[in-house]
């Protein structure tokens, strides 16, 4: 046998070693291991024709899975088994449904694939600048802020601005032309008039925010998982809503500085209104 055409095998062995051959034959072994494990792209087309036929709802995780009522996929970094677990199951007491007898399994592997693909999206949080974004310094550090899944404020989990977050809590554009004191105030209370506790007739309790109700149940967000979920509960379920005393605003407890509050602040005036004056620290200290 020839490699190459021209230089026999036994030549070629003895010319590099058996053990640098060895060598070769499990690095070549490795890369088409890995070759194999990148996702299709037709499985991620087709996983996005599902997805934006079933989850992209204003109810849902909006367009491109970047939030609707439902928590952001974007950028989540989310596993494949828990999310093949979440699919075919739903999540109980919540607007999540399990996709297990609605779809075949070929398309639930499809639509895992195309979340996992969300997750190699750029992030709105990312450290570097954002594309599009055209604001100062100041608000672009506060924008990343604002957005960070995983960082202390997480304000993008509960709160929605310039067309991106999860519209959880109240709109801050409705609040930007407040003085940064005052936002500050709110940005650190420990608790918020939005907010009850919601208490079943199971002995079970959870901190929630009311979004609608009919005459047989209420649309609320469960506060007590990160980012809220939605849930639809029964009327007949209902023991008491009492005032919330657990509850607390999570900024106010994830020691903020002076810094990152006034670039928090920033971006959400600019974001509103286009200011960009900026914030200075004597303005929220």
């Amino acid at each position: 046998m020839a490699l190459g055409g021209s230089l026999p095998l036994g030549r070629f062995v003895q010319l590099i070693g058996r053990e640098e051959l060895e060598t070769m034959f499990w690095l070549i072994l490795l890369a088409a291991g890995a070759l194999s494990a990148q996702t299709d792209p037709a499985s991620i087309s087709r996983g996005g024709q599902t997805f934006a036929t079933s989850c992209t709802e204003s109810a849902c995780h909006g367009t491109g899975g970047a939030a609707g009522k439902a928590p952001r996929l974007l950028s989540r970094s989310l596993s494949r088994e828990r999310l093949g677990r979440v699919i075919r199951d739903g999540i109980p007491n919540t607007t999540m449904p399990g996709f297990q007898s609605r779809l075949k399994e070929p398309e639930i592997e499809d639509l895992v694939d195309y979340v996992v693909s969300l997750n190699q999206e750029p992030a709105e949080a990312s450290a570097s600048k954002p594309a599009g974004f055209e604001g100062p310094e100041q608000a672009r550090r506060g924008r990343a802020q604002f957005f960070e899944a995983d960082g202390p404020a997480r304000c993008g989990t509960c709160h929605r601005i310039a067309r991106q977050g999860t519209a959880v809590g109240p709109d801050l554009a409705r609040l930007a032309r407040l003085s940064p004191r005052a936002l500050v105030t709110a940005i650190l209370a420990s608790r918020t008039q939005y907010v009850v506790e919601l208490k079943l007739r199971d002995n079970t309790s959870f901190p929630a925010m009311k979004v609608s109700q009919d005459s047989q149940a209420m649309e609320v967000f469960d506060l007590s998982a990160t980012p809220p979920v939605s849930r639809r509960v029964n009327r007949t379920e209902v023991a008491a809503m009492v005032d919330n005393v657990n509850w607390k605003h999570p900024p106010g407890a994830a020691g903020l500085t002076s810094e990152q509050l006034a670039d928090i602040i920033a971006y959400i005036r600019f974001a509103a209104y286009g200011d960009k004056a900026g914030v200075k620290l004597a303005d929220v200290e």
